[in-house]
């Protein structure tokens, strides 16, 4: 499992994958979050192992 400290100050555990997948495991969608892992920036097709603990980072947009 891992470790995922989300945007709203809570922490979830999710099943190892790529992002992507994770993201959607967890409710949240893709396209609206940033995740971080040691301060590197992951993309949504980069795997995630388990034990790994992951930042996510809500991105603020508007008009």
């Amino acid at each position: 499992m891992v470790m995922v400290h989300l945007p709203n100050g809570l922490t979830a555990l999710a099943p190892a994958g790529t992002v992507e997948e994770m993201l959607l495991v967890l409710g949240l969608n893709p396209y609206e979050i940033l995740v971080t892992c040691n301060g590197e920036l992951l993309l949504e097709d980069d795997v995630v192992e388990d034990d790994q603990v992951l930042e996510t980072t809500s991105i603020v947009h508007g008009g």
